[in-house]
């Protein structure tokens, strides 16, 4: 082998599925894969041998909320707020954009099955994912947003993303909260999540690339993806993008980890 040439940044995942399918490439890099959600249904039904759907424990993508934020009166700092939004998303919708249950699977937990810890609970029942917006509407209102609030959301620039942020826009919509989208390269947005978590920047919420964790935390490990994502770790750099901090979970963190030994 005289040379390995890695291209980033490819921004359409139709592009990516008419590469891969003219042999241009040999690894996809691309989460969840290169192919485009769109053409999944096509795939699947023409039984191409080529097309292979194969098992996952994932949690990613995930929507962060930035506690940091001072914007709109601090709102993502309010538990009610956070909660209202959980109950307001319409995951089936975003399930939709990824290509179907066939490739993406709907979970409630940070957890995700499979892992070490993993307990099958959903905190904000929402009508079987479709989302419940007259539960968040209220939440809003105990929390101090009767008539809604604008939040600034940050997604990576390419075509699927930029689809999953319309979806969570529109379903956030029907219960007041408007989002304003703010796009970036995928080659700079984890490096500005970072950045936003530990120089306490900006107000957005955000998520991965398809619960809704980053790629170091996808596999198995011994303690899942929650200390890299919830224990107290706010500096640039961090994997905790929204800056959680609650000495109670890092208490049981730190038990879990000693148990393991």
């Amino acid at each position: 082998m005289k040379e390995i040439t890695e291209t980033d940044g490819v921004a359409s995942a139709q592009t990516q599925l008419a590469d891969e399918q003219a042999d241009t490439f040999d690894i996809d890099g691309a989460d969840p894969g290169g192919t485009a959600p769109t053409a999944i249904p096509g795939l699947i039904a023409k039984h191409d041998p080529k097309f292979k759907v194969w098992p996952d424990s994932n949690t990613f993508p995930y929507v962060v909320f930035n506690l940091r934020s001072p914007n709109t009166g601090g709102a993502m700092g309010k538990l009610g707020v956070r909660q209202a939004i959980e109950y307001g998303i319409n995951k089936v919708a975003v399930q939709k954009v990824y290509g179907g249950p066939t490739v993406t699977q709907i979970i409630n937990t940070a957890i995700p099955p499979g892992n070490v810890g993993f307990q099958n609970y959903n905190l904000y029942p929402d009508a079987n994912g479709n989302g419940d917006a007259a539960k968040c509407k209220s939440m809003l209102a105990a929390a101090g947003y009767p008539h809604g609030l604008s939040l600034t959301y940050l997604y990576p620039n390419d075509s699927v993303d930029t689809q999953v942020f319309v979806s969570i826009q529109a379903s956030l919509k029907l219960c007041g909260v408007n989002l304003k989208g703010k796009s970036e390269p995928g080659s700079s947005l984890l490096r500005r999540s970072r950045q936003l978590a530990g120089e306490q920047q900006g107000g957005h919420l955000g998520h991965g690339p398809a619960r809704l964790v980053p790629r170091l935390v996808r596999q198995q490990r011994p303690h899942g993806p929650s200390a890299p994502l919830f224990q107290t770790n706010c500096v640039v750099n961090t994997n905790n993008y929204g800056c959680y901090n609650n000495p109670a979970l890092d208490a049981t963190i730190k038990q879990a980890r000693q148990r393991r030994r």
